[in-house]
């Protein structure tokens, strides 16, 4: 599994179970287990004009269960995550600064009612960042439509993969990505069909990833982009969609 792919399905976790605190599905502690190694750095939310710093320089352990209190206070109940790409920044309205390094590195979580950009800034580590009004999360797609459009992408790079006649070592890391795991465990109150997604969307994802360089005419490589970026947003929706209260 490649480092991008991994750094999303990190941030998404970190996002399932935060939401499934939220919800009331899911214990913090139990949460925070799941979520070992995210460490939230100090920083501050606010959200009409109300500042709520974070404690630090805390492990995850003061941090998110403080995050959590400060979202709940404000009714809010969802975050979200945004995987965005040069030409493709899913909607972030932020500075300058702030838009480029989510662009950079194409991943991030949106707190809507904080007005706050989560952004990584090493494997792990993540600051907030404000962000302006017009938050992202519209525009990406049901998990239904979702789920339909990763299984024509499915069967698109499959054929087109088998038509560029990939070399025996290329076929072997095929087959060794088909054998990966790439969702994580998902918290109680997740649907199925969010779980099921994240792992077809990893898996499209990935082999347009190594099909981009066999691609043998500009053409094929553009429409392997474009399922890449397709899954890309597949995958922010599987991550992103509600959690159910049980």
């Amino acid at each position: 599994m490649s480092l991008t792919i991994r750094r999303a399905a990190a941030a998404g976790n970190l996002v399932w179970w935060s939401n499934a605190v939220l919800a009331g599905t899911a214990a913090a502690d139990n949460a925070l287990t799941h979520m070992a190694g995210q460490v939230l750095l100090p920083s501050a939310v606010a959200a009409n004009n109300t500042q709520a710093h974070l404690a630090g320089p805390a492990t995850q352990r003061a941090s998110w269960p403080l995050v959590w209190g400060w979202l709940r206070k404000h009714e809010s109940d969802h975050l979200r995550l945004v995987l965005p790409v040069p030409g493709d920044p899913v909607g972030i309205t932020a500075d300058k600064d702030v838009a480029a390094a989510a662009i950079n590195a194409a991943v991030a979580i949106v707190m809507p009612a904080a007005g706050q950009l989560l952004l990584p800034i090493a494997d792990g580590l993540w600051q907030a960042k404000p962000i302006r009004d017009g938050l992202p999360g519209g525009g990406l797609g049901t998990l239904s439509e979702a789920r339909r459009e990763m299984r024509e992408a499915m069967a698109h790079v499959t054929a087109t993969i088998s038509s560029i006649n990939p070399d025996e070592q290329t076929l072997e890391d095929l087959a060794r990505l088909r054998r990966e795991d790439i969702a994580p465990q998902p918290p109680p109150g997740v649907d199925p069909r969010a779980a099921q997604l994240v792992q077809s969307a990893g898996l499209v994802w990935e082999l347009t990833r190594i099909a981009m360089p066999l691609g043998e005419t500009g053409a094929t490589r553009e429409q392997l982009r474009e399922l890449n970026r397709a899954a890309r947003r597949a995958l922010a929706v599987a991550f992103s969609h509600p959690v159910a209260v049980t």
